[in-house]
């Protein structure tokens, strides 16, 4: 059968093209589309007026006609799908701080000094009057008593002013407000303790509260049998999908050792689920009626499970994947595995366009394609007539598969690499299997004190075990590879190499092979125009980060970096400002500089010095004006500068700063507080001098 025969076997797939296409062309460019309604009507009535005409399906030359029609149907419902769900987020806009009324629908997460909590907005007081509304909003609680006793379902109303989420303005950080857009999540506020009370409960969609409620009561279970700490965050995230408990570390070490996708609820998991169900329901299949029974129950439990974790994207395609397993069981009918997955996905686009964005959802999908599509061409590789052997080999191909089909995306969103990912799912995916079925036998026999501390000991210690390999793993030498950064485009010619060769490899058609390797040059050619361009970069940098000072000065590839963070870890309180720029500008070995240290600080060297909180790089001259040294100096005449920066809260009024020095541009750094910036704002405004506020503005780049 060739490829193309092939690909008329799975028109599910055919279809989900234009419907994807039309999604992203939406979000790209949100058109008003007033009418894309009307136009999806007026296509599908022309798509089936054609096929009515018997003349014109016996022409072969017009077969293209109603594949056209379909494609342009779909494109306009991708269109649509995007459009309505913007609906469901048409919150108002307020300048003013007012009365808002609005439900907790997520089960609520304590940070150290607050309690997070998503809302749906109901209602808005305005001149007033209340007006409904709708979205969904972040609300952090001022944690107290009080706030640590909010539970989902809960209705408040309170008192403050639901500010639009905005970035930073760091380059190339990451976009929290497109992520928040993608969740229908635009506004956000802080609400001391007297500003909020709760009028009532067990608000919002029942059958969610219900499952919350259940999923509480399930880790109260683990809590009463002694499963607690790393244990606990560990095993309720594996099974429940709770991951709210787990650290920072954890979540590194599982991440660094490749074995993160146990952790997030997936095929792995519904699958054990499916097949215990299988196994338990076998009885049911003796006849038709009962078979559909049988049908009906594993649908119900399976969405039951789904709820309970959450409904993340990858568990959701998980369980309509095999909802249609299980739905064609009973009928005997052979369904195609891609038609599944497409039908799965166009399902989850529909409900909800912005999954084409989660990288979840990417994940998910690009894994269990390749699973399916390599894992036999690979598993054929080697034949052992040993089971534990085989076994192992299964596994091995399995992790391969889904490997090859996951990491360029993984290295363009992660920029790391598990170089032992093999033996961690050889060791992993065994004992989540283990895991998971333990888990189930002591919610069960959970009444059954006596057996349920045995499993629970059992459970506790194999976790601990787990814990114990993924650490050892990740402390191996070059368990990682990091820093890799690659962009879209990069990440997408690596999925035309695989996929060429694997044509190659299928077809031994020699044209794919040639393909394969003009992408291979492409790719490199592409490398070493990116590391010309890092070679000749020179660049200037302020970052916007709350409460801190951060200059980058950077050339080729050496990076001067100037914060007032004091401590050795100043990395992990800047990371999600500059680590994605760093990797893109192919920065390493960062020289940092702590502006607050004395004033006789000198750095001296080729292409740049510093002394006395002035810097000379690249024929520029900067200043940092962050304490009163420059105030209590007497200069005979102006310092002519081309940058100043002003950080701190420093004494200095403009009027200070252009008496003693002559200046280009005035940069006001986000260490300083609002009042101020605000004030020398005004006055540069006055004095007609060039003012920039990096807290307003974002960060400050320019190319020397």
């Amino acid at each position: 059968m060739s490829l193309q025969e092939d690909f008329h076997q799975i028109p599910i797939v055919r279809l989900i093209i234009p419907l994807i296409i039309g999604i992203i062309f939406q979000t790209q460019f949100s058109f008003d589309f007033k009418y894309s309604f009307h136009i999806i009507l007026f296509f599908s009535s022309l798509y089936f007026i054609l096929i009515k005409i018997k003349k014109l399906n016996s022409n072969y030359k017009a077969r293209w006609l109603p594949g056209i029609l379909i494609f342009i149907i779909l494109f306009f419902v991708g269109i649509e799908t995007v459009i309505l769900q913007n609906k469901k987020n048409t919150s108002e806009k307020t300048e003013n701080n007012g009365l808002v009324i609005a439900t907790v629908i997520k089960q609520p997460q304590e940070k150290p000094k607050s309690i997070k909590l998503i809302v749906e907005v109901n209602s808005i007081k305005k001149n007033k009057q209340w007006e409904n509304t709708n979205g969904k909003a972040i609300v952090y609680l001022e944690k107290d008593s009080l706030s640590k006793k909010i539970e989902m379902g809960n209705k408040i109303i309170f008192n403050s002013l639901l500010s639009e989420i905005k970035n930073s303005g760091n380059p190339d950080e990451f976009d929290y407000r497109k992520y928040m857009k993608y969740h229908l999540i635009s506004r956000q506020t802080y609400i001391k303790s007297k500003n909020w009370k709760i009028i009532s409960e067990n608000e919002g969609n029942k059958i969610l509260l219900y499952a919350s409620k259940l999923r509480e009561y399930l880790l109260s279970i683990y809590k009463e049998n002694n499963i607690t700490g790393k244990e606990f965050s560990v095993l309720s995230a594996l099974t429940l999908g709770y991951k709210d408990k787990l650290d920072e570390q954890t979540k590194k070490s599982f991440s660094s050792s490749g074995a993160m996708h146990i952790l997030a609820v997936s095929g792995l998991h519904v699958g054990i689920i499916y097949f215990i169900l299988n196994f338990l329901l076998s009885f049911l299949n003796k006849k038709r009626i009962t078979r559909i029974l049988k049908m009906i129950l594993v649908i119900i439990i399976l969405w039951s499970y789904a709820l309970l974790t959450g409904l993340s994207a990858s568990v959701m395609r998980s369980t309509i994947m095999f909802m249609f397993i299980a739905i064609g069981n009973p009928m005997k009918r052979y369904t195609n595995i891609y038609n599944t997955i497409a039908a799965s996905a166009f399902l989850l686009l529909c409900y909800n366009p912005y999954y084409i964005y989660d990288v979840g959802f990417q994940l998910s999908y690009l894994a269990v394609t390749g699973i399916v599509f390599f894992y036999n061409k690979i598993y054929s590789v080697f034949e052992f007539k040993n089971f534990i052997a085989d076994k192992i080999w299964s596994l091995t191909s399995v992790s391969i598969a889904a490997q090859l089909s996951t990491f360029p995306i993984s290295l363009y969103y992660f920029h790391q690499f598990p170089n032992y990912f093999l033996l961690t799912n050889l060791i992993v995916i065994p004992f989540a299997t283990v895991l998971i079925y333990l888990a189930i036998f002591l919610f069960t026999l959970s009444s059954f004190n006596y057996l349920a501390v045995i499993i629970a000991k059992i459970l506790s210690a194999m976790v601990k075990s787990l814990n114990y390999s993924v650490t050892f793993i990740e402390n191996l030498p070059y368990s990682t590879t990091n820093n890799i950064y690659i962009d879209n485009y990069q990440a997408v010619i690596i999925y035309a190499i695989i996929i060429l060769f694997t044509l190659f490899f299928i077809s031994r058609k020699v044209r794919y092979l040639k393909f394969a390797l003009t992408s291979i040059i492409i790719f490199l050619i592409i490398n070493i125009y990116n590391i010309s361009i890092i070679n000749k970069q020179k660049k200037f940098i302020v970052y916007n980060i709350k409460n801190v000072s951060a200059y980058n000065f950077i050339k080729g590839n050496k990076n001067f970096f100037l914060t007032n963070i004091c401590d050795d870890n100043y990395k992990e309180k800047i990371k999600y400002q500059v680590k994605n720029n760093w990797l893109k500008l192919g920065l390493k070995n960062e020289r940092v500089i702590n502006i607050n240290k004395k004033n006789s600080q000198t750095i001296e060297n080729k292409i740049f010095l510093y002394k006395h909180k002035f810097i000379n790089f690249m024929g520029k001259r900067f200043l940092i004006l962050n304490n009163n040294y420059y105030k209590n100096t007497e200069l005979k005449n102006k310092i002519s500068i081309d940058y100043l920066i002003l950080s701190n809260n420093v004494n200095f009024s403009i009027y200070d700063i252009i008496s003693k020095f002559d200046i280009k541009q005035i940069i006001i750094d986000s260490s300083n507080s609002h009042w101020k910036t605000k004030n020398w704002k005004k006055d540069c405004t006055l004095y007609n001098i060039k003012c920039y506020s990096v807290s307003d503005l974002g960060a400050y780049q320019i190319c020397l």
